[in-house]
């Protein structure tokens, strides 16, 4: 693939964000609200996946975790609204002991939005990558790639 183009717990409903209480709709300046988590584009950072939990962890967030149909278009919305165009685009599941699960919890993945062909080379490919030029479907990849990053607070 070529790179150079550009759960969560329900009954916590707060979250922080560089050590502010927020709550839905009372993101901090620069974070998109949407629905009950707030978002944020890095524009500026290829990353590697490791290299993005580490990033939005140290400021109190976690990368895109889309675990329901209903978020996979919330979070499409977002891309759309915060990304740029060509941009590949880091979500929070990984696959580990012939599994995929979610980067931010570590619970086993029950929802899936792969692309046509995916997942493939389950040899190095563990991680998971969105693009828009495949309206948001899943692609894995190999976690050491660079991609941009989204992140998320849940509120």
């Amino acid at each position: 693939m070529n790179r150079e183009s550009p759960g969560r717990t329900d009954t916590d409903r707060r979250g922080t964000v560089n050590n502010r209480d927020c709550t839905a709709g009372d993101c901090p300046s620069g974070w998109l609200s949407r629905q009950d988590s707030c978002y944020k584009w890095n524009s500026s950072n290829w990353m590697t996946f490791d290299q993005a939990k580490d990033y939005w962890s140290s400021l109190g967030a976690h990368v895109l975790y889309i675990d329901k149909e209903e978020e996979n278009d919330v979070a499409a919305f977002v891309l759309n609204a915060t990304t740029v165009p060509g941009a590949w685009v880091w979500i929070g599941v990984n696959f580990t002991d012939e599994r995929w699960i979610s980067s931010i919890n570590n619970r086993f993945v029950t929802y899936f939005n792969w692309r046509v062909g995916e997942p493939d080379r389950l040899d190095d490919q563990f991680c998971v990558s969105i693009h828009e030029g495949y309206q948001w479907r899943w692609s894995n990849v190999r976690c050491t790639e660079i991609s941009h990053a989204i992140c998320e607070i849940d509120m």
